[in-house]
């Protein structure tokens, strides 16, 4: 919730936090739902709480993308160990989410496209790490270490400027 509020509180994020925030709060009281339960139940009482949601492109893509990631994970088995558990959880993400959404991007956007499913395999680190950096540039600064914040914020513009370079990789194929 604070990330929400630090982040800006805009619909998508309300959304996931909102998604996060019931999944976790079943599991504090020990039930033992399915993530696919709690996606549903958010979903539920955002439409109940605004029913025109429905005709958001942003409601079906934050829920398209996110029953997909959670459907894919619970389908396949990772790598148990490092760098490839990472890289396979990144893929199967990616690819999930992009077989999901190609439906929507078709009908609202007349184009489909599988760009994303390799991009994301340095977007996705660059914005983890835009993120913790940006949060610790903060925290830093608050503190009155500028060192460390000036440091940070350096590791977070590197960050955010990969994820700015990974995206103009589909200029070298538009097609």
């Amino acid at each position: 919730a604070l990330f929400a509020f630090v982040a800006g509180g805009g619909a998508s994020v309300v959304r996931a936090t909102l998604m996060a925030c019931v999944y976790l709060s079943l599991r504090l009281i020990d039930q033992r739902t399915s993530p696919v339960h709690a996606l549903a139940l958010t979903g539920v009482a955002l439409l109940v709480a605004s029913p025109l949601a429905i005709a958001d492109l942003g409601f079906w893509l934050t829920f398209g993308a996110t029953a997909a990631i959670v459907a894919g994970a619970a389908r396949l088995r990772l790598p148990s160990l490092g760098p490839a558990k990472a890289v396979a959880v990144v893929v199967l993400a990616s690819a999930s989410a992009e077989a999901a959404l190609m439906p929507v991007g078709a009908l609202m956007f007349q184009r489909v496209t599988v760009a994303g499913l390799v991009l994301n395999l340095a977007a996705v680190p660059c914005m983890a790490a835009v993120q913790l950096a940006a949060m610790a540039t903060a925290a830093a600064d608050a503190a009155g270490l500028g060192l460390l914040a000036s440091g940070a914020g350096w590791l977070a513009h590197e960050a955010a400027y990969g994820l700015v370079w990974s995206a103009t990789l589909v200029d070298l194929a538009p097609w």
